[in-house]
């Protein structure tokens, strides 16, 4: 999985958990810079960070790296905020579905 698709799994599961950018990163034990860096894609967290990253989230670690997430066009809308490219979606093992 690419730092990038890694980016957005986390920010797609950060904001159905409801908790802020900043919030989160102060769980994560890192800054609101570095977060940002993160989900955008232009570093990757520590690896012994995935332990952090999912508690802070309340997934596994295979809900974070491996298992398809689905989400709906309205999640994907509220993203586009964030720069969310199409091709982001079938890198990042995220399906699209109408509700």
């Amino acid at each position: 999985m690419t730092r990038r698709a890694l980016g957005f799994r986390i920010c797609i599961l950060r904001h159905r958990s409801g908790v802020s950018q900043e919030d989160f990163a102060a769980k994560c034990g890192w800054t609101r810079k570095a977060q940002w860096a993160y989900e955008a894609g232009r570093r990757s967290p520590p690896l012994e960070a995935a332990d952090t990253i999912c508690k802070a989230l309340d997934c596994t670690v295979t809900q974070l790296l491996r298992r398809p997430l689905t989400v709906t066009k309205a999640e994907v809308l509220a993203m586009k905020r964030s720069g969310l490219r199409k091709p982001i979606l079938r890198e990042a093992n995220v399906k699209v579905v109408v509700r």
